[in-house]
């Protein structure tokens, strides 16, 4: 598979839009970036401040697994990295907002106004395993060798002895906000 480039960043709300639709409906690779100041420049740089890397091979494409990534800040399921994400970002459990009046809501449409993602989209033509070709199954494999790629690019062009992408490392599964819950209901105990 000849080299591909990540598209420019592309804004959270925007990833339903049509501009976007037949690539969002491959499978491929996606970078997602957290920003606290408005993106002025969206052409994708490796040493941007990417907080996750992730890859689908789903026929549904890329963007079903935008939206599990969507449907966990919004409080529900379905994505590992979303769910540090939200940890990570939100700074608390989901069920801390669940009983409080659209607090979700709105720190929800606070995170995605600063929320990008950028993506490598991988046409493949046949996800059927009875009738799938050598050269689609060899696709898919790409696809998943592409995301550890990615994973090595973003290393290089970060400081000697960076890490991955902050919450593509699953020890950030059990943020801190995690920990003082649970230290909090030892003491209640």
């Amino acid at each position: 598979m000849k080299e591909k480039e990540f598209s420019q960043w592309i804004k959270w709300n925007d990833r339903n839009c049509s501009k976007y639709s037949e690539d969002l409906g491959c499978p491929g690779v996606y970078a997602i970036q957290y920003s606290e100041v408005k993106k002025r420049n969206l052409k994708f740089c490796w040493k941007d401040d990417i907080c996750y890397i992730g890859e689908t091979h789903s026929q549904k494409g890329l963007i079903q697994r935008l939206n599990q990534f969507n449907n966990v800040l919004r409080g529900g399921t379905g994505h590992g990295g979303a769910e540090r994400f939200f940890l990570g970002i939100y700074k608390k459990q989901k069920s801390d907002y669940k009983d409080k009046n659209n607090d979700l809501e709105k720190k929800y449409k606070e995170i995605i106004e600063n929320l990008y993602f950028a993506i490598i989209s991988i046409k493949c033509d046949d996800f059927n395993m009875k009738t799938i070709s050598p050269k689609d199954l060899r696709t898919l494999g790409d696809i998943r060798k592409l995301e550890y790629e990615c994973l090595a690019k973003y290393k290089e062009a970060r400081v000697p002895n960076s890490s991955v992408p902050r919450f593509n490392d699953p020890a950030n599964k059990k943020s801190k906000v995690t920990k003082s819950v649970k230290k909090n209901s030892r003491k209640s105990s």
